[in-house]
């Protein structure tokens, strides 16, 4: 049975007319981290120190329970039984012993399971039995502001653990959901059995050593292979559940659906009215708008968004459609955008990180519409951050004999992976002439502001030595010109003579990163019409 099928029978099962789906509530242990071994062989090694058997399998059969049930359990079937100071004792043993091992693996798919979840405006709940600080405090750092305190249930929130319903029944008061207003994502058979006794729709990802029997007879309502595989269907089957709410967050139509386009020519009378018009008579409605006229240029620039809901014309023909009605008439320069296309973003890297990570850290957290299908770097020393966010990472060392080469097949790569524009995160390599082409206003880089006043390796000891009152950093698109493109986004910061050089890089630092990012996202959202070497920025 596919999900659709389960969800179907799901909801004939229990007189639902529809999904209404407002969160996800995920497991922890073996949904979000591959941390089950370690839990499995923590718990064996500890209470077999305290003669109770226990082998790996049963471990993952216990997995949900809070620390005392599982100790209680086990104790009581050979005949032993321990104090509440014991049991305690014996789960800060485990909890020790868990910590002294490599950390556990984030699972395959599940950044990107988020950011989808994020991108189709669903609340992310967490529903765990563990207690395990070690795990707890990684969540923040590994998926920023993607859980918050509010929106856990651990093992400190409960009175019965797993398969006890509590824990989701309580879920749903912290959300304020009902049944048919989350879905659970889970791996154990007694978290199946939990949720599914709660009433929640419930998906097994198995991702650990048992029959796919056992979780199915927990309560399943469809088992997957993996969280990659949930992540995969995701678009298909939920997406268009939450279509109505996420139209009524967005304030727009029943699909959510708009067309944007950014457009420049000659100013003269008329162009507002007739490109209105044109939206208007197509039953479009039009909710954004905003324009600029360059007297000195004698140019008009404008940005205009609407809803396609019950717009006349087809998607695919408005652009042939407004070419000839309108472009040729003022000659028009103009792209069109639609909201549903999640644009393709590759990033480029060497050997800082802070652009990176903050960069990462809003595309996990959902809040750019957008894709990062890869990494590039003439380094190997980002590659672990890649793998931490789930993106590939494709090495290109660069020297003087092979720059060339490496240059083409970069650009091969972004050619297959159909890639609509590239990020310089702190990228140490100038950008070859052929890719620049390719990408025309399409490569955003960040810098220092000082040049050209404190160019060199290390600008910002030369700011010291200068003793300015303020440092910057500009975002700009790239050009055959170094450093000298249309400039997107600009900030600065004050210093004092009290500051040493690295309060200046590390201010600067901060500053670099936001200026990026902020860039950026008006890039995704469409906001910035380059001119000549300007941009106007809506």
């Amino acid at each position: 049975m596919d999900i659709t099928q389960a969800l179907q029978k799901y909801l004939l099962t229990n007189g639902y007319e529809r999904l209404n789906l407002k969160a996800v509530l995920f497991d922890m242990d073996g949904v979000i981290y591959d941390s089950m071994p370690l839990h499995a062989a923590s718990w064996v090694s500890v209470l077999n120190s305290h003669g109770l058997h226990l082998t790996e399998t049963e471990a993952y059969m216990h997995e949900g329970r809070t620390g005392k049930e599982t100790v209680d359990i086990v104790a009581g079937r050979e005949g032993k039984s321990f104090s509440e100071d014991e049991i305690a004792a014996i789960y800060k043993e485990k909890t020790a012993l868990f910590g002294t091992y490599p950390p556990a693996k984030v699972m395959d798919g599940i950044v990107a399971l988020f950011r989808q979840v994020k991108f189709d405006n669903l609340m992310i709940m967490l529903v765990t039995g563990s207690g395990t600080p070690a795990l707890l405090d990684r969540l923040n750092s590994d998926f920023p502001d993607v859980f918050t305190r509010d929106r856990m249930v651990t093992s400190f929130d409960v009175t019965k653990g797993k398969p006890d319903p509590e824990p989701y029944l309580t879920a749903l008061a912290k959300g304020g959901l009902r049944q048919n207003e989350a879905i659970v994502v889970e791996n154990s058979p007694l978290g199946v059995e939990a949720a599914h006794r709660a009433g929640l729709f419930t998906v097994a990802v198995n991702t650990g050593r048992l029959p796919d029997k056992v979780l199915l007879d927990a309560g399943a309502d469809v088992i997957l292979p993996s969280v990659q595989a949930l992540t995969d269907d995701w678009s298909s089957v939920f997406a268009d559940k939450n279509a109505s709410a996420a139209s009524a967050a967005k304030n727009v139509g029943a699909s959510g659906k708009t067309a944007k386009i950014l457009l420049h020519c000659p100013d003269r009378a008329g162009i507002v009215t007739d490109i209105t018009n044109f939206i208007s008579i197509n039953n479009g409605n039009i909710i954004y708008l905003d324009q600029h006229v360059d007297h000195v240029e004698n140019i008009f620039f404008m940005r205009m968004e609407w809803e396609l809901d019950n717009f006349l014309i087809p998607d695919e023909k408005i652009e042939d459609y407004f070419t000839t009605l309108y472009a040729r008439k003022y000659d028009i320069t103009f792209r069109l955008y639609f909201s549903d296309y999640q644009p393709r973003m590759a990033i480029f890297v060497s050997k800082m990180s802070h652009c990176l990570y903050d960069i990462l850290a809003r595309y996990t957290a959902g809040e750019w519409n957008v894709r990062i299908p890869l990494i590039i770097s003439n380094h190997p020393d980002m590659q672990e951050v890649a793998e931490r966010f789930n993106i590939p990472y494709h090495l290109f060392p660069i020297t003087k004999e092979n720059k060339a080469e490496q240059e083409r097949l970069e650009l091969e790569l972004l050619k297959a992976e159909k890639i609509d524009f590239i990020v310089l995160a702190r990228y140490m390599q100038i950008i070859p002439e052929e890719m620049i082409q390719c990408y025309p206003n399409k490569i955003i880089n960040i810098h220092h502001s000082f040049l050209p006043a404190f160019v060199g390796a290390k600008p910002y000891h030369a700011a010291f030595e200068r003793g300015v009152k303020i440092i910057g950093a500009t975002s700009h698109y790239v050009t055959s010109d170094l450093d000298a493109g249309p400039i997107i986004e600009q900030d600065i910061v004050r210093v004092t003579h009290k500051d040493t050089v690295g309060d200046l890089i590390n201010k600067g630092k901060d500053l670099e990163k936001i200026v990026l990012s902020h860039a950026v996202q008006k890039h995704i959202e469409r906001k910035v019409l380059a001119y000549k070497n300007k941009t106007v920025i809506f």
